[in-house]
């Protein structure tokens, strides 16, 4: 049997934090203040981050210099990175075109080099 609530959960597994305190709380998230359909017509949204309150793993690992790639990952979505990457092909997200961001700079790969180098 499949998750019942997908951006529930993938936001938990992403932040760590509980559902009262990242308040992701289904796919058909009600914000305060609008018709109470609009729900229904964006659903979804709940994996967009600006709808997160509570911190990504890798923006915690963005704050200790790592460099990070989420690849395919449904929340979360724009990733606020400075360092890094974040790219979704698969996932029906709303509002995720393009379907890959980065800031900018140049990604470049030296021989026989044991992991990508980040310019920028």
């Amino acid at each position: 049997m499949p998750p019942c609530d997908t951006p529930t959960n993938w936001t938990t597994i992403a932040t760590g934090a509980t559902t009262a305190v990242h308040g992701a709380t289904s796919f058909y998230m009600h914000v305060p203040g609008e018709p109470l359909d609009l729900g229904l017509r964006r659903r979804g949204r709940a994996h967009l981050s600006r709808y997160c309150m509570a911190e990504y793993f890798w923006d915690v690992a963005k704050r200790s210099g790592l460099t990070c790639f989420i690849l395919n990952y449904p929340a979360g979505w724009p990733g606020a990175l400075r360092r890094g990457a974040m790219a979704l092909y698969s996932w029906p997200v709303p509002e995720s075109l393009p379907r890959a961001v980065a800031p900018p700079a140049s990604l470049t790969f030296e021989r026989d080099a044991q992991a990508p180098h980040f310019e920028g």
